[in-house]
């Protein structure tokens, strides 16, 4: 249970083939600083959740994401690295999400339907 992880600083599950939903608990995690999630099969949307804690690096890309960038995303007020490219997100980049003060990795070529 994700929930029970709540000292958890760094969880890397790059590169494994995972499927289905990304599970909402990582969300729940305090203490998360990095979440790398890239280069496996997520599909759906990027939970809501993901916007809370103190998370400096999120790394969804090369997955087969849906929806719109949630704008809890824009509550990251430590990221400095967000990567989702390669999925097939559509819409408007949230604005407040570009103004973040420490986001430097945004991916240079973010086209408004976001599909790679």
């Amino acid at each position: 249970n994700l929930q029970n992880l709540n000292s958890l600083v760094f969880a890397d599950f790059q590169f494994n083939s995972f499927t289905g939903t990304i599970p909402v608990g990582f969300g729940r995690m305090s203490a998360l600083v990095s979440l790398e999630l890239n280069n496996n099969n997520f599909t759906e949307k990027i939970p809501q959740d993901l916007g809370g804690g103190v998370l400096e690096i999120l790394s969804l890309h090369d997955n087969g994401l849906t929806g719109t960038i949630p704008t809890s995303l824009t509550q990251l007020s430590s990221i400095v690295e967000l990567k989702l490219q390669k999925n097939s997100l559509t819409g408007m980049i949230p604005s407040e999400l570009l103004s973040l003060e420490h986001l430097s990795k945004f991916p240079e070529r973010f086209p408004l339907t976001l599909l790679y």
